[in-house]
């Protein structure tokens, strides 16, 4: 079996279980057991969240530790500004402004003969019917 390379030493702390218990607490407690975002109140069930990503911090130089960088929110919310984050990380794709039309047979001429202009053409006045 291979061996796994260890930690990088910030992971390694993230990891242990006495520093997160703790931390957690603290952070839960300092928000006065409430969503930091939608205030609602989550108790311990609660999830303690980096305000700034870990992953913005290790491309900045900042101390994934830091307990000022930490927020306490509710799951709800925890989900929604990670799927967030994670939307922001992903490459854009080039929006189009334009679609293209599948080549079907006949549509120019099922187009004229509804009155619809060709795509090239400006639109002709409306027809005038005299009763």
């Amino acid at each position: 079996m291979a061996r796994r390379d260890p930690l990088p030493r910030t992971q390694r702390i993230l990891q242990l279980s006495a520093w997160r218990r703790d931390v957690r607490a603290l952070v839960a407690l300092r928000a006065a057991f409430r969503c930091e975002h939608c205030h609602g109140f989550t108790g311990m069930d609660g999830e303690c969240d980096h305000i700034v990503s870990r992953r913005k911090l290790a491309e900045t130089g900042g101390s994934p530790w830091d307990t000022a960088n930490l927020q306490w929110l509710c799951p709800g919310c925890h989900s929604r500004k990670t799927a967030a984050e994670r939307r922001a990380a992903r490459p854009q794709r080039p929006r189009s402004t334009l679609h293209a039309r599948a080549p079907i047979a006949g549509r120019e001429a099922f187009l004229a003969a509804a009155g619809f202009p060709a795509p090239d053409q400006p639109p002709s006045p409306a027809p005038v019917i005299v009763i």
